[in-house]
């Protein structure tokens, strides 16, 4: 499944006592960051409202022209 998915790939900058505790309690710890990072992601979208999401995307103007003033 993974595979129709678009990645990219980011650089971070974490302190070395870090990545060594991740290491050790976690294991691979570029495995584990990348699922902490979306899992923390996916949490953050689900407890958006809606109006927060119009907002956030700028989709009000586009829902105004398509319905009307009073949407």
């Amino acid at each position: 499944m993974t595979d129709e998915i678009e990645f990219e790939s980011v650089t971070l900058r974490l302190p070395k006592a870090l990545i060594n505790y991740v290491s050790r309690i976690y294991g691979d710890t570029t495995a584990w960051l990348e699922r902490f990072v979306v899992d923390w992601l996916r949490i953050d979208v689900e407890n958006k409202t809606g109006e927060e999401l119009i907002e956030l995307f700028g989709l009000r103007p586009v829902f105004k022209a398509i319905f009307g003033e009073d949407s």
